[in-house]
């Protein structure tokens, strides 16, 4: 009961589901994140540690850099479906739309 109640906990902010919104479409650093979303750093990372610790990222060093992903393995396909749903308000959208254009510039 306690992974599904931590799970359910780090699912139940915006900043997260904004950030799990956007590694859906692309393995991001903390630095690309904090761009994307206008946040400051100390406060992507936060989220992130929350997501990771929860098991819905996964984390992957390479150099001196850590990238994020989904963790499929624990936000399976259903769970996927209901947060697509989700993330058609208009904020997510948004960030879609800088995600791109970061992903074009690179």
């Amino acid at each position: 009961m306690s992974n599904t109640l931590n799970l359910f906990k780090a699912l139940g902010d915006q900043s997260r589901l904004r950030i799990i919104n956007l590694l859906v479409h692309n393995n991001l650093c903390v630095h690309d994140i904090q761009y994307l979303l206008k946040m400051s750093q100390p406060r992507v990372s936060r989220h992130l540690k929350i997501l990771t610790a929860s098991q819905v990222l996964t984390k992957v060093r390479q150099g001196k850099w850590a990238f994020f992903g989904i963790n499929r393995k624990t936000l399976n396909a259903a769970m996927m479906k209901i947060l697509e749903k989700s993330f058609s308000d208009i904020i997510y959208l948004r960030d879609l739309e800088n995600l791109d254009k970061l992903l074009k510039s690179n």
